[in-house]
């Protein structure tokens, strides 16, 4: 099934993105995650235990966020690399520290949210990791591998400040989510904090959060979405309410997309869309 080159399978699409920048054209990285699916209901298919086995390296979060990996990927022989590990994340405290940073983490609206990618800051040290990681295991390449990386990390940079641009004049009306997964991005960009619609994307609000939400988003106000739980209660709701229903693509498979910096790019536009009425 797979050419001569190293082969890498990723638990989504973000990660692929950084994976691939990194190996070039030493190699071809793959997500687990396909547009339309979603981690939290995920189970391996066939072909997906073919290519796991398959595989020479390994990127994925922990087996806490991603169970269905952890059995398959301990009988495996390829490298791994895991998120929870390399930032010390915590299911229970959410406590996480950024090995690529010295600065100390106090409490932050962050914790407890596993959706690392969506930190320009945070991706720039999975792509070290990676850039590691991968040298160790392929000597013969480690030099391209270091400068890829440098590449990277440049396009990021510059992809970060453009972002930053786009959203500083974007607007501060009151918004809401159907999933808490932004607050990595939320707190890069210093965006405004976001009314929880639900502590569920399976179930809609009760009664007392509704009228709740009545009083904290008026009608007209952004309801960001995933594409994955759009359907369903979440468009219910926009509909009765009378909200906006702004589809924010946090897994990267609304568009082919080429390079992370384009992903980045386009999120920021999501949520300008969104906080600008």
């Amino acid at each position: 099934m797979w050419a001569s080159d190293i082969q890498v399978i990723t638990s989504n699409r973000p990660l692929a993105l950084l994976t691939q920048s990194i190996l070039g054209d030493q190699g071809h990285a793959q997500s687990l995650l396909k547009p339309g699916q979603s981690p939290h209901d995920f189970a391996l298919s066939f072909t997906d235990r073919q290519q796991l086995e398959e595989s020479q390296f390994v990127v994925w979060i922990g087996a806490d966020i991603e169970p269905y990996l952890q059995r398959i990927l301990h009988s495996l022989k390829a490298g791994q690399l895991r998120l929870d590990q390399l930032f010390e994340l915590d299911e229970h405290d959410g406590n996480h520290h950024d090995h690529g940073h010295d600065h100390h983490h106090g409490h932050s609206d962050t914790e407890g949210d596993f959706h690392l990618w969506l930190s320009p800051r945070h991706a720039m040290t999975i792509s070290k990791a990676i850039a590691s990681e991968l040298a160790q295991q392929f000597p013969q390449q480690a030099r391209q591998f270091a400068q890829n990386q440098q590449r990277l990390a440049q396009e990021i940079t510059l992809a970060d400040r453009q972002t930053r641009e786009l959203l500083s004049s974007a607007g501060r009306a009151p918004y809401g989510i159907v999933h808490n997964a932004y607050s990595h991005f939320i707190e890069h960009y210093q965006l405004p904090s976001p009314q929880l619609i639900s502590q569920s994307t399976e179930q809609p609000p009760g009664v007392r959060r509704l009228l709740e939400l009545r009083q904290q988003l008026p009608a007209q106000s952004c309801l960001l979405v995933e594409p994955e739980h759009a359907n369903g209660w979440p468009q219910q709701l926009a509909q009765r309410e009378n909200y906006r229903l702004v589809q924010v693509d946090t897994l990267a498979t609304r568009k082919d997309y080429s390079h992370y910096k384009d992903w980045l790019t386009a999120l920021g536009q999501d949520f300008r869309n969104c906080l600008t009425p």
